[in-house]
This record gives structure tokens, sequence and C-alpha cells, in this order.
């Protein structure tokens, strides 16, 4: 069990290291911070397992849902980074493309030979 000043000093430091992260969420800057944040936390997982899925799923709205998701997400991604004149997090909103094609491209291959991955 940790003591009081322990305690004391863990909740410090964190206090510490929390201004730093809301001197950045000012204007613009936390735009670019919570697309980025979101990107990398939130979509990526979800993509990975989504494509994972999609590969032993043949259902017509498990790919067409992920084509719209991955346009709508880089569509406000694109929004909040290159936008506001940060052209170097292009990458962001091209990732987000990505996934919508490889969804694009899982639906029409997939649906097209009506075959598992395993059988391409």
């Amino acid at each position: 069990m940790l003591k009081r000043w322990q305690m004391a000093a863990v909740f410090l430091i964190i206090s510490l290291s929390s201004t730093n992260v809301n001197a950045l969420c000012v204007g613009d800057g936390c735009r670019i911070m919570g697309a980025t944040m979101f990107t990398y936390f939130v979509c990526w997982p979800i993509y990975l397992v989504w494509i994972i899925l999609a590969l032993f799923d043949f259902s017509v709205p498990t790919h067409k849902f992920g084509m719209i998701v991955g346009i709508i997400t880089s569509i406000w991604i694109y929004d909040s980074t290159v936008n506001l004149d940060r052209i170097d997090m292009i990458f962001l909103p091209i990732s987000h493309l990505i996934f919508a094609l490889i969804m694009y491209l899982l639906h029409y291959r997939l649906k097209k030979k009506n075959t598992t991955i395993l059988d391409i």
C-alpha cells in the first residue's frame, strides 16, 4: 500500500503532466490532437478487427458500412488536420481511405467469386 507522501508525489506528477496536455488543447491544436488520438487509439484497432471479421463474413452491410465509415472519418480527419495547415499529417486521412478501399476490395472480390479468403 502506498504511503501518503507517495500518493502525493503520484498526484503531483499526474497534475504536472496534464497541464501540458491542456496547454495543447486550445483552438485548432485541440482539433488536431483529438483527430490524431482518435485515429491512433480508436480507429486503427477497430479497423484491424473489422478487416479480420470482414474476411470471414459475407454479409453486404458489413462491407458497405465499413466503406461508409472509412470515407466519413477520412473527411472529418482531413478537415481537422490538413485544412488547418498541417500538410505533414496527410497520412491520417489517407489511412482511413485505405481502410475504405480495403473494405471495397474485399466486398468486390469475395462477393464476385462467392469464396472465402482462404480460397483466393
